[in-house]
């Protein structure tokens, strides 16, 4: 069930946050190297900054389609109660 899946999506571990803030602040720096050195510090610095976003969706994917296969594996069966001794509601 979607649910599941969502369950074990939201439960995982908060890993991509904390590269994500890297990731900012990769970009201060850089904007920080601009303002004191040469340009070409700042190119690399966005490059590298690019990298590290890139790399935080590809880790994001790659755990959200782990956490979806594995959700796929534990399935809850729900099976339905015994009949009480012949007595019928209703």
């Amino acid at each position: 069930m979607w649910y599941e899946r969502w369950t074990v999506i939201q439960n995982a571990p908060p890993t991509w946050p904390r590269a994500l803030l890297l990731s900012m602040g990769a970009l201060l720096i850089a904007f920080g190297l601009l303002i004191l050195w040469r340009p070409m510090i700042l190119v690399i610095m966005l490059a590298s900054f690019v990298m590290a976003i890139g790399a935080t969706l590809i880790g994001l994917a790659l755990r959200g389609r782990r956490a979806v296969a594995q959700a796929g594996e534990f399935h809850v069966h729900v099976r339905p109660a015994p009949p009480q001794d012949g007595f019928i509601e209703g």
